[in-house]
């Protein structure tokens, strides 16, 4: 009689698809459109998306300032799926 395992081996759908891509929440409309998205988002992912592997910060560096240097303004990605947050001055 073969051994049974209490964990299930059944792949889901998030282990297929470790993350979400911005074409999963928009409505590409044609080929340029979904060129203009991706070139958008691989700026965005390579270059301003904090890393959990960089400690939480982007690949490309980032200035602190200080918070009496002016109010926090959100710069929308990707028609506004994401954000970057900057101090305005």
């Amino acid at each position: 009689m073969p051994s049974a395992s209490s964990y299930s081996l059944q792949p889901t759908a998030y282990s297929l698809k470790p993350t979400a891509s911005p074409i999963d929440h928009m409505i590409i409309l044609n080929e340029r459109h979904l060129l203009r998205i991706l070139k958008e988002y691989a700026l965005y992912y390579n270059e301003i998306r904090p890393h959990q592997s960089l400690e939480g910060n982007a690949p490309a560096p980032r200035d602190v300032h200080a918070p009496d240097e002016g109010c926090v303004t959100a710069i929308p990605f990707l028609g506004g799926l994401h954000h970057r947050y900057e101090r305005a001055a």
